[in-house]
């Protein structure tokens, strides 16, 4: 009788082991199979938060005058909602972040979040949303749900972008229109003619044509960036105070201050040099010339004029124009600096010109730039500090060239080409012997006849350099990589800026949102 109740204990104790073993295995299948639909409702929920982040992001764009903070705050939030939804349609109340800043950029909350707030303003939104996982095995040992949680931070590109304006005489040649009986656009005897009206004196800083209406331009395009998020630097190529010589300045260095950034831009000049004392004078550089009424008649040069040399007289220095340009984005490389530097940006250069390139830096040496004989003297049919080339090639005259250093015919449109390859090149590369860019996207603009059609020389060396600037350049110095390039683009006078400039505001926003 003993044994056989041992018997039934024995029975009911392995019917108990096998119960545990079974919910042991149960719970065992179960961790596998929802530890994995863990992982998967957690990648959905995570590419859902990713894809929010990044719609939310790319909402950093220029707000309406009627917008306030808490309504473009709101346009962030819903663009991220709406990306939610349509990826997960059962998450829980999301969190959406950003650094809210004023018009200079800092900011607005004391207590700032250091991944969001950086020093220099950047497009960030954090996105942060939650979502409960049903579980269908592990119910069996209690454990019927659990919550996920995913964090993901979206960057809109920024834009550092950089003015560079052509500052040379011919910018107020418009104030007065030059006559064209010949209606071919261009003065009759092929040069620029002035009228007392187009005197610098007179028209800066606002009335001068077409420089004023370069300038209207560009304040409407700044309208359509995101500050204090975006930056905006203004180089003119020329001297910007009374008695001014021709090298280039920084009329605004980056900043993200619309206010500033409009102010920098309307307060641009058209070069003012010295009134000229002819005969008598012996200084270098373009003057005035005043007549016994008092009236503007022309630009000269007293030391070109006594020694025959020319090379201190040009003013559009294209070249030297880009060396600044492409310094603003590394704060000239000032270490002090280093914090203000945004490589992750978009680096954009718009380079507003009206005509080729016959001036340089100066260099060890060489005073006024690049200007080799023949091209430094006064013969009419030799453009100054460029090669003299035609693209009908006529009889004794040399085909199109472009010269390297040493090369003793190295010039000032030699140099502005090289300076466009530094700008546009990539930053690294495999090749430590060879020359390294800013990598900036260039975008040029041909202004009025003398872009095509000028006087001495090459008639279209002015468009055939915009052109490479803008298309070409740096290409040849950076192998095997692909660079982001520009365009050209060409208008005979300022009513067809107004088109240009959309349509490289719209170039930026499909590679910002790319």
């Amino acid at each position: 009788m003993q044994r056989k109740l041992l018997q039934k204990t024995e029975r009911g104790q392995v019917i108990i082991l096998v119960a545990m073993a079974i919910i042991g295995l149960i719970a065992i299948v179960g961790l596998a199979v929802d530890g994995g639909v863990l992982f998967i409702e957690y990648a959905r929920l995570k590419r859902g938060i990713d894809a929010a982040a990044v719609a939310a992001a790319l909402q950093f764009k220029q707000t309406t005058t009627s917008e306030t903070q808490a309504q473009f705050e709101a346009r962030l939030a819903n663009a991220a909602l709406e990306m939610l939804h349509l990826n997960q349609s059962d998450v829980l109340t999301p969190v959406i972040e950003i650094c809210a800043r004023d018009e200079d950029g800092v900011p607005l909350d004391a207590t700032t979040d250091p991944v969001l707030c950086t020093t220099v303003p950047r497009k960030m939104v954090r996105v942060t949303a939650s979502r409960v996982v049903q579980f269908g095995f592990l119910p069996v040992v209690g454990i019927r749900q659990t919550t996920v949680t995913a964090t993901s931070i979206g960057e809109a590109a920024s834009v550092d972008l950089v003015f560079v304006i052509d500052t040379s005489a011919s910018m107020s040649y418009q104030t007065v229109p030059d006559p064209d009986l010949n209606h071919d656009g261009i003065p009759d005897d092929g040069t620029p003619t002035v009228d007392p009206g187009d005197d610098p004196a007179l028209c800066n800083p606002s009335t001068c044509e077409p420089l004023t209406s370069v300038k209207n331009v560009a304040v409407n395009f700044v309208d359509q960036l995101y500050f204090p998020y975006d930056r905006v630097a203004v180089v003119a190529s020329t001297s910007q105070v009374p008695d001014g010589t021709r090298d280039p300045v920084v009329v605004q260095e980056l900043i993200s201050n619309e206010t500033d950034v409009k102010n920098a831009l309307n307060g641009v000049r058209v070069i003012q040099p010295f009134e000229c004392v002819i005969p008598g004078g012996n200084r270098p550089g373009p003057c005035r010339v005043i007549d016994g009424t008092g009236a503007y008649v022309a630009n000269t040069c007293e030391l070109c004029e006594t020694t025959h040399n020319w090379e201190s007289y040009p003013s559009s220095n294209i070249g030297g124009s880009l060396v600044l340009a492409g310094n603003r984005f590394v704060f000239d490389n000032n270490p002090a600096m280093i914090d203000m530097i945004r490589e992750d940006s978009l680096w954009l250069v718009i380079v507003i010109a009206g005509g080729p390139a016959n001036a340089s830096n100066a260099q060890a040496g060489l005073p006024y730039g690049y200007c080799p004989p023949p091209t430094n003297g006064e013969i009419p049919e030799i453009p100054f500090c460029r090669d003299n080339e035609w693209p009908t090639k006529p009889a004794g005259t040399p085909v199109f060239t472009r010269h390297s250093l040493p090369d003793p015919a190295y010039d000032s449109d030699d140099y502005a080409y090289d300076m466009a390859d530094w700008l546009a090149g990539a930053s690294i590369d495999s090749d430590l012997s060879d020359v390294d860019g800013q990598e900036a996207v260039i975008f040029t603009i041909g202004l009025g006849d003398f872009v095509r059609e000028y006087y001495a020389g090459d008639p279209a060396d002015g468009e055939q350099l915009l052109q490479y600037m803008a298309e070409d350049a740096g290409d040849n110095i950076s192998p095997g990589i692909v660079l982001n390039h520009g365009f050209y683009s060409y208008t005979p006078d300022t009513a067809g800026l107004g088109l240009i400039f959309q349509r490289i505001a719209d170039n930026i926003a499909t590679r910002i949102s790319h």
